[in-house]
């Protein structure tokens, strides 16, 4: 019984600090899944990689640099903290392979035992945990509006869906339009 009241005060705990989150404004919906996706990462590179000496502990936080960078980069995008968005767009992939090359440099001269693994963990993170956690904010965003979720007052899923489908309606042409079943240009008869 004892258990039981432990893991059901956490779940309200996390309940509120997860709608806390969500509702509270931009920032602090940007402040919790920047936090959730560092623990994930900390999370992951902990699995996935040796922890035995101090460089391992500097792959770990070099790992957990690169995870959140997608999610940094998203962030400034969706916020309009960014004058020209293609400029950016154009500078940040040009800055983000020598980023990237900072893993190989610093596998090289760490002389571990498997430095293409601990690479390929450190690109993984960041793609498998920093990516999806980037694309939140685009969810999150709409403009400069900020619209927490898709429960959010002002933004349902009706309204979401509708504009998909809105957006989806095709004009056929009067040679593709269909017709009644067995005549057209596709019918059999």
């Amino acid at each position: 019984m004892k258990g039981l009241l432990r893991r059901a005060s956490t779940a309200v705990i996390f309940v509120v600090v997860m709608l806390g989150g969500l509702y509270a404004g931009r920032y602090s919906f940007i402040a919790l899944f920047a936090l959730i996706a560092a623990l994930c990462l900390w999370e992951f590179f902990n699995m996935v990689l040796v922890k035995f000496k101090r460089r391992d502990k500097i792959r770990m936080f070099l790992g957990i640099a690169f995870g959140l960078t997608p999610i940094l980069l998203a962030t400034l995008l969706q916020m309009n903290l960014v004058k020209n968005q293609e400029q950016f767009i154009i500078a940040t992939s040009l800055l983000f392979f020598p980023f990237i090359f900072l893993a190989f440099i610093y596998e090289l001269y760490t002389a571990s035992s498997s430095p293409f693994l601990n690479i390929a963990f450190l690109v993984l993170g960041m793609v498998y945990i920093g990516a999806p956690f980037a694309l939140l904010d685009f969810v999150a965003f709409e403009g400069e509006k900020f619209s927490g979720c898709c429960c959010s007052p002002g933004r349902t899923t009706l309204s979401l869906t509708s504009s998909v489908r809105k957006s989806a309606k095709t004009n056929y042409s009067p040679a593709y339009r269909p017709e009644k079943p067995g005549k057209g240009p596709s019918g059999a008869a």
